[in-house]
């Protein structure tokens, strides 16, 4: 961090609940960031335990970081929108309080954005598990343009596919952002990253994304993302509507198309997060009905297997070249 005295060139957007354990990692990356100004905006969400002991006694020493508290739990969205109301960054960029940052990776994307003529941008993710620092894999798969809404569509399978641009973290404009008055919907607990950039898009921003992994996401057991209720993804389907609005039906064919597959994705989750359930609490007749009515699903759950048992197998393998020794301290220590 540079001079604290001027406007951010990025504020970090942090929503925190329970994150004591690595919110001290999270935050060090974020105010380490190489060549330019940043504010770390913590909005916590009634945390129990001492995340916001830890967030205070950081802000102490450092005037990057700054304290939301929220009066009651309301859940990730609504706290982020806390931390948006005040930031001051000509960058708003999204930070999970668990993950970590390349040092360089703000400076590279603005750059990237200036070249581009961009509103949003973004990078490849390298995803590692709780207790297990070295990286397992990126979470996208070569994939580097100037992504438009058919791609965004395509590219965010709600289960399996090949990668999921879904889990990037785009750093977004301040002043594209205000001007359309982008926010989070505070009912998603589900997805609600895909639905910011969904409606970024359908507000015409330009949004490239680069195939050099610079964010470092922690899986984690228990995590929201594997943890989805089949109303919450039946609500996603619904938000995505919302925000197309009277697009759909006037779209060209080909985002039309995208929207149809990905509303199939939808179903699919759900459809497999109510067999999870059923099978769980042996309800066997509703878990049967289910693969009557969802004969495919069989298929999907042999390729999730497939790809947890190659990721268990990955957990043994070296440290990534391209993470920096920095950053895999960081990690480690965690």
């Amino acid at each position: 961090m540079r001079n604290a005295a001027r406007q951010p060139d990025v504020s970090f957007i942090m929503a925190a609940h329970n994150a004591s354990e690595h919110i001290v990692e999270a935050l060090e990356s974020a105010l380490s960031q190489d060549d330019v100004d940043v504010e770390v905006i913590v909005a916590d969400d009634c945390s129990s335990d001492d995340t916001r002991e830890k967030v205070r006694a950081r802000a102490a020493s450092s005037g990057g970081v700054r304290l939301v508290e929220l009066a009651r739990q309301r859940g990730p969205s609504a706290a982020r929108n806390a931390a948006l109301e005040v930031a001051r960054g000509q960058w708003l960029a999204i930070l999970d309080a668990d993950d970590v940052l390349f040092p360089c990776r703000s400076r590279r994307l603005i750059e990237l954005a200036t070249s581009r003529d961009a509103d949003l941008v973004a990078d490849n993710l390298i995803s590692f598990a709780g207790d297990t620092p070295e990286p397992i894999a990126a979470v996208s798969d070569a994939f580097a343009a100037k992504v438009g809404l058919d791609q965004w569509l395509d590219h965010n399978p709600m289960i399996g596919g090949d990668f999921n641009l879904g889990f990037v973290k785009p750093m977004i404009r301040a002043s594209f952002a205000i001007q359309n008055g982008l926010s989070y919907d505070p009912r998603q607990r589900v997805g609600e990253d895909y639905l910011m950039v969904l409606s970024a898009l359908r507000q015409g921003a330009d949004f490239v994304i680069t195939t050099e992994p610079m964010y470092c996401y922690r899986q984690q057991d228990g995590s929201l993302s594997s943890s989805w209720e089949e109303d919450e993804i039946r609500q996603l389907g619904r938000a995505q509507r919302e925000i197309l609005g009277e697009l759909i039906g006037e779209a060209a064919q080909e985002t039309m198309s995208a929207l149809a597959r990905h509303e199939r994705s939808i179903d699919t989750a759900a459809s497999y997060e109510r067999l999870k359930r059923s099978i769980k609490s042996r309800e066997w007749q509703d878990a049967v009905g289910v693969l009557r009515e969802r004969p495919r699903l069989m298929l999907t759950i042999l390729e999730l297997a497939a790809r947890r048992v190659r990721r268990i197998g990955n957990r043994g393998a070296t440290a990534h070249p391209l993470i920096p020794n920095r950053v895999l301290a960081t990690l480690r220590r965690s």
